[in-house]
């Protein structure tokens, strides 16, 4: 009986840890998201990762100057 009572309290504290852990995560991904970013800053920061080719870069940035 004892053990079960331990378990309990020990999945209690899980509970919370991973819900503080979910929500920071949430809330860091916002910043990290760059809500404040430019069009031209999201087509360069994927051309760097190589998401687009360059052709593609200046096709699209052409488009929205």
């Amino acid at each position: 009986m004892p053990f079960l009572g331990m378990l309990f309290w020990v999945l209690i504290l899980v509970g919370i840890v991973l819900v503080i852990t979910s929500f920071v995560r949430r809330e860091g991904m916002g910043a990290q998201a760059g809500q404040d970013e430019t069009p031209l800053e999201i087509l360069k920061r994927r051309l760097a990762r190589g998401e687009i080719t360059r052709e593609e870069y200046d096709a699209i940035k052409k488009e929205l100057s």
